[in-house]
């Protein structure tokens, strides 16, 4: 387990402020897998001995104590105290504890009737599950707390019930007689865990904004006005050595509620984008059957270094200029120099492949241990623009054989296979335009068994 703890002295007594052996939370550390609390305050010391509530369930070996350099601190032991505490009632049983004191009506179950009585409850027995109701004739009755089925109060009622539980707490004894003294203790938890979430704002046809913002969920404890911090760390669980140095967010001061999930900013920058369609035409020999069915265009964003290295998002909602969702888009390579926003397929641009054999050679071209059948091919890509703004859009087609007459075309051949070749355009259309493209090859076609 790696334990980050920080020490801290406290220099100065506050003699007009009152004991205490509460502590109060200024500073949590929030890692991807729990928290850092750091809490101080002014503590009574009885004969050089001290309790403090720590609040939360602190791992053991992750407190540290901090003081000032007036004294030192011999020990600090971990008990277990009984406590008192007070909640709102929740059944039958915490409404007659709450109102005990009370002359009060019960009506509850007997058999397949019910009966009603009034008077002042003498006796609770919680291992039982009974409780003595007293009348007004000196009558004691005994009823199970399983059948009360209604209870009245003469008077107005109460809500809240107290109780005993057990609870940590630490124990400190310090060196010298001192009745008050200033401490600071500081612990790890678990309870605490976030995510980035991430939102892209695109402010003109140039510029994003791209805000960063943490996703917190909360089941340690209430905090209440803290300075909050977050690392991409994982802190208990499994130590992420790629990310040790990981990035500090400080994201101000924040009240926290056990249950509850919070969205922290993190950060906001500014960066430069392109609007990026491409759309790639795979190697299924002669494209003569999907004359009418358009090849898919992808959609994305390419931007300048938008993300932490060690905090990223891979997922992320994009907006226009006026502010409405585009997408939900896909962040790949978070934290690189550039990063490419996967925004999903553009239906409204449209481009399709046809191709006509215009010529069978009568034999077959023997390549390796395969036949191949050898035709002359004159292709014909098609790209319509039916988005509401210009665009600029890559077409890939894929082929296998050797290039007759490639067009205006550019041409990049593959590295392993001197018969298989990428023909590639880039068009600009502007809004319901649309252009054509054509080349020739002769194509390789591989021969059934």
């Amino acid at each position: 387990m790696r334990i980050f703890l920080t020490v801290c002295f406290l220099t100065a007594l506050f003699p007009f402020l009152t004991a205490q052996n509460i502590l109060t939370p200024g500073q949590l550390i929030i890692f991807k897998d729990g928290a850092q609390v750091r809490q101080k305050g002014i503590v009574r010391f009885i004969e050089k001995v001290a309790r403090i509530d720590p609040q939360y369930d602190l791992i053991p070996e992750s407190i540290e104590v901090n003081h000032s350099n007036e004294f030192e601190i011999n020990y600090v032991r971990f008990l277990m105290d009984t406590v008192k505490e007070t909640r709102q009632v929740s059944d039958w049983r915490d409404v007659i504890r709450a109102n005990r004191k009370a002359t009060i009506t019960v009506v509850y179950e007997i058999g397949q009737e019910f009966d009603e009585v009034a008077g002042e409850v003498r006796m609770i027995d919680e291992v039982a599950g009974i409780f003595v109701l007293r009348n007004s004739k000196d009558n004691d009755i005994f009823i199970p707390f399983d059948q009360v089925r209604q209870v009245m109060t003469d008077t107005i009622a109460s809500y809240q019930v107290t109780h005993t539980v057990l609870r940590p707490s630490l124990e400190v004894k310090m060196n010298q007689d001192i009745p008050f003294a200033p401490i600071e203790i500081s612990g790890l938890m678990r309870g605490f865990t976030w995510d980035a979430t991430c939102k892209l704002r695109l402010v003109d046809e140039k510029f994003a904004m791209y805000d960063m913002t943490a996703l917190v969920s909360n089941e340690a404890g209430d905090f209440t006005d803290v300075e909050v911090q977050l690392s991409g760390n994982s802190i208990l669980d499994e130590i992420d050595s790629q990310n040790q140095n990981a990035e500090m967010f400080r994201a101000g001061k924040a009240t926290f509620r056990k249950g509850e999930r919070m969205i922290l900013k993190l950060a906001s920058t500014k960066h430069e984008y392109q609007q990026q369609y491409n759309s790639s035409i795979p190697w299924n020999g002669v494209e003569s059957a999907r004359r009418n069915e358009p090849f898919p265009v992808l959609h994305s964003l390419k931007l300048t270094n938008p993300a932490s290295p060690s905090v990223a998002c891979t997922e992320l909602a994009v907006y226009n200029e006026t502010r409405q969702l585009i997408s939900m888009g896909k962040l790949e390579s978070p934290g690189a120099e550039l990063s490419l926003i996967d925004l999903g397929m553009e239906s409204r641009i449209k481009v399709y492949c046809e191709e006509t054999e215009m010529k069978r050679f009568p034999k077959p071209v023997k390549i390796g241990e395969k036949n191949y059948n050898k035709m002359d091919i004159s292709g014909k890509v098609t790209v319509v623009n039916q988005y509401p703004e210009i665009v600029s859009i890559r077409i890939n087609r894929s082929l296998f054989g050797e290039m007759t007459d490639i067009g205006g075309a550019r041409w990049e051949q593959s590295t392993t296979n001197p018969l298989e070749h990428t023909l590639y355009w880039i068009a600009n259309l502007k809004t319901a335009q649309s252009k054509v493209f054509e080349y020739q090859y002769q194509a390789l076609i591989p021969q059934e068994e």
